[in-house]
């Protein structure tokens, strides 16, 4: 499963990889409510169903690292948390990776624009309709954990 955390949108996508890659669910959860605390709420539990629906083998999450308000960053950081111990939770091994790292991988250049990671991502997956781009930063993060870890030997 692949996550792009985000207060107001949070991609995320459960990937299948055997031969082939398979994209079989992505989407964007919207963190409803003015409290930041309802927001993380409205997030966790609705990751919480889509874990419980696909039961994924691990977790591949963008890195917060870099923000201009530090106030953003830091509520950035509690989300990124709560989706954490929500994982841990259930025994679900976290894979984090910076945006540079997730760009390098996808695009082989770590300063490549969205639209670039983007159409790699439909590439990649071969989803020829337009990905909401918080969706496709998250395909993008499980694309790049299994370009990092995955063995062919299943």
């Amino acid at each position: 499963m692949g996550i792009d955390p985000g207060l107001r949108k949070t991609g995320f996508s459960v990937i299948k990889a055997e031969k082939y890659l398979k994209v079989l669910q992505y989407g964007v959860i919207e963190g409803k409510g003015t409290a930041l605390s309802e927001r993380i709420y409205t997030i966790y539990i609705s990751l919480k169903e889509i874990l419980e629906k696909f039961r994924p083998e691990v977790l591949s999450i963008e890195k917060v690292f870099y923000g201009k308000n530090v106030r953003t960053l830091m509520n950035l950081s509690e989300l990124r948390g709560a989706i954490l111990v929500l994982f841990k939770v259930h025994s679900i091994p976290v894979f984090e990776y910076t945006p540079r790292e997730i760009k390098q991988s996808l695009t082989g250049a770590g300063s490549a624009a969205k639209v670039q990671v983007a159409y790699m991502v439909n590439k990649i997956t071969g989803i020829h309709e337009s990905i909401p781009q918080d969706a496709s930063d998250a395909i993008a993060a499980g694309i790049c954990y299994l370009n990092r870890n995955y063995k062919n030997d299943r």
